[in-house]
């Protein structure tokens, strides 16, 4: 096939199975003061693992919230994760205007994807397996943040790790009977290839960047199993979605407030606009905010909880003044180097889709461009 004519198809094909076409309705239409031991607002990583391991103890019931649906075929497909950034899967926030950062950005706004759907923003990044850096975790421990050094967090990532990537079978740093699948991308362009033997070559180490040093080259470890996006939806609540009956989930609904008691100061429910009608819901012990860096300090300052000045500038009742929203720092990323090369190749990875290459990949072929 051309390439106007792959660009059509892969189009079309990305429209009729767009997000929200499935799945979209609740799992459980909610009730009027309806009661819970555990409240979970927000269906991203946090969420996904809190309502996995509270709903373990089946005397508790759980109910987790989330804004949007659920995914469907797209969001299975990594190459599609820049297609599922400008759908109703992500809530699509963008910055104020930059003095001195996405300059190439319309109106200097930087586009900040945040995921509206079940397993939150792990359902629409780009799936790179990345834990950061030991010397950050080491320094929030000085800081005072006590349990997150390095080696205090070491042990979680190993028990949620379901490492298949090649090589490190045998690697302390890595776990392979946990829920979240990190595995290689197997389909690589020569493009990336000769990057690698190039900077092995310049005299840098082939490393394991989620290992003991990230000094060196690699390539991407990625959360997918078998080639297909691997989510914390996917590996936390849709095994037991159907089995526990002690949770329960709705979507498309939208908490609006937490209900908190003024005198004592304590949550106890929250107001959720679903289908055009708010509803009360009630929590018997907690309510876990997991909404995200943008929407958790939202519902606080909606909820009363938050600077004075913002509070009273929108006629909300304060019940705790406290610096909500304070102190957001996005972190940095630079999309480089860039070559210019004098050869011909594989350059657009959209030019190479076609019907047969989907039909591999819903038969379990992970070694092609729609793996990537």
């Amino acid at each position: 096939m051309n390439t106007n004519s792959d660009i059509n198809f892969f189009h079309c094909f990305s429209f009729s199975l767009s997000p929200c076409r499935f799945h979209c309705l609740s799992v459980v239409a909610p009730q009027q003061n309806a009661e819970y031991d555990f409240i979970v607002v927000g269906s991203g990583p946090a969420g996904c693992v809190l309502a996995n391991r509270l709903s373990e103890n089946p005397q508790w019931q759980v109910y987790l919230i989330e804004a949007g649906g659920v995914e469907s075929i797209p969001h299975q497909i990594p190459i599609m994760a820049a297609y599922l950034q400008g759908t109703h899967s992500n809530w699509g926030y963008k910055s104020v205007p930059q003095r001195a950062a996405c300059l190439g950005m319309n109106n200097h706004e930087c586009a900040l994807p945040r995921g509206k759907i079940l397993g939150g923003t792990s359902s629409i990044n780009f799936m790179i397996y990345n834990r950061g850096n030991r010397r950050d975790f080491d320094r929030w421990a000085e800081f005072g943040n006590e349990g997150w050094s390095y080696d205090e967090v070491l042990p979680y990532f190993l028990k949620s790790e379901n490492s298949q990537v090649e090589g490190l079978a045998m690697s302390p740093y890595h776990n392979h009977s946990g829920p979240l699948n990190v595995e290689d991308v197997r389909y690589r362009t020569e493009a990336a290839k000769a990057y690698v033997k190039a900077a092995q070559e310049a005299g840098h180490n082939k490393t394991d960047y989620n290992g003991e040093s990230q000094m060196g080259v690699s390539f991407v470890q990625a959360n997918t199993l078998k080639g297909r996006r691997h989510s914390a939806y996917r590996a936390y609540i849709e095994p037991i979605r159907y089995t526990r009956k002690n949770l329960h989930i709705v979507t498309m609904a939208r908490v609006t407030k937490v209900l908190i008691d003024k005198q004592t100061k304590q949550a106890y429910g929250v107001r959720l606009l679903y289908r055009n009608t708010l509803y009360t819901i009630k929590a018997r012990k907690e309510v876990i905010l997991s909404a995200g860096a943008f929407n958790s300090p939202q519902l606080l300052m909606l909820s009363g909880i938050g600077p004075e000045d913002n509070l009273k500038g929108i006629g909300v009742p304060i019940i705790k003044e406290l610096p909500v929203g304070k102190l957001l720092y996005d972190h940095m990323c630079h999309f480089g180097p860039t070559f210019t090369t004098n050869s011909t190749g594989k350059t657009f990875f959209v030019s190479h889709t076609t019907p047969g290459l989907f039909a591999s990949f819903f038969a379990g072929d992970a070694s092609t461009v729609l793996s990537s």
